[in-house]
Order: C-alpha cells, then sequence, then structure tokens
C-alpha cells in the first residue's frame, strides 16, 4: 500500500514540476477517464505567444483596490481615459482622450502576459482573452482593456429611397 501512494505522489509532484517548467504537457483526460488521484485534472493555460493583438484598445473599466469601480469621471481624472494602438510589429502607440499621440513603446505576447515597454519602465497585461489584457498596479487597483471592433466600412455610394425601395445612384 505504501508503494502506492508513493508512486501516487511521485506522479503528482513530476507532473507540477513538468507543468510549471513547461517542458511537458500533461494531455488532458476525457471526463469519463478520472485521474490517478481522483482528482480532475487540470485546464491547460492557453498560449497567447503567436496571438495578433494589433488594433485600438481602450481602458473599458478601472477598479480601486478596494473593489469598487471608478466612473468616467473618475477614471479621466487619474488619466486612466487613453487608448493604446498595438501594431502586428511590436510597436504600440498610446493617444489621449482627444486622440493626440502621448506616448509608444515596444510590446511583447509571451505566454499569458503582453509586456508593454516604454521610456525604461514596463507594463504588465495580462491576457484573459484576445479582446481583454488586466493590468494590477501595485496598490492592486485593476485597470481593464478591451480591444475596440474595427469600425465597419463606409459605403462607397450615394443611396436614395424611391417608393420604399433603395437604389444607389453614382
Amino acid at each position: 500500500m505504501r508503494k502506492y501512494i508513493v508512486l501516487i505522489l511521485f506522479l503528482m509532484i513530476f507532473a507540477y514540476l513538468s507543468a510549471a517548467c513547461g517542458q511537458n504537457e500533461v494531455p488532458a483526460q476525457s471526463a469519463a477517464t478520472p485521474s490517478p488521484t481522483g482528482t480532475p485534472a487540470p485546464t491547460p493555460t492557453p498560449d497567447y505567444t503567436n496571438t495578433d493583438f494589433s488594433g485600438t484598445w481602450y481602458v473599458s473599466g478601472v477598479f480601486a483596490s478596494n473593489g469598487t469601480t471608478l466612473n468616467s469621471r473618475e477614471m479621466q481624472a487619474l488619466g486612466a481615459d487613453f487608448t493604446m494602438e498595438i501594431l502586428a510589429d511590436g510597436i504600440y502607440y498610446i493617444y489621449d482622450a482627444e486622440g493626440a499621440a502621448i506616448g509608444k513603446g515596444d510590446y511583447l505576447v509571451s505566454h499569458k502576459r503582453l509586456t508593454c515597454f516604454a521610456d525604461g519602465q514596463k507594463t504588465v497585461y495580462e491576457i484573459q482573452d484576445a479582446d481583454t489584457l488586466i493590468c494590477t498596479a501595485a496598490d492592486n487597483s485593476v485597470t481593464v482593456m478591451s480591444r475596440r471592433p474595427p469600425e465597419p466600412e463606409e459605403e462607397t455610394g450615394d443611396r436614395e429611397t424611391h417608393s420604399g425601395e433603395e437604389t444607389e445612384t453614382s
């Protein structure tokens, strides 16, 4: 019996160390097959390293360290009414509320983090999904960035309506 307990503990430690080092991934087990320890297998962490984060991002929420949500006036007072344009070539730009460029830097995506570098400083965003980034400050306040959907393309022709039907004029 002791041999089985030692074997199970060894397998658990090996699986933990393998996952922590990122060298060997433990294949996900189906729901019908229980893991050797009787606990469910861990959900694999998504890897966003090759995900395209290019686009315009805006501050969709700020949460104070006590968990309260800041309103738009409070966010503006803190300077959290900026947008960030991420380009596919590893460069990003920061714009103020009026759309004026106020900063530029480089970024790197690694596993589940997007790290922005500018002027010797870095800001680390945890990637929640391909459209949501979260930055936790030293005071435990949280800034949520969301990807702005692309602007709809404008139509090139004028449209006139005649008796309920639309016709295009050139």
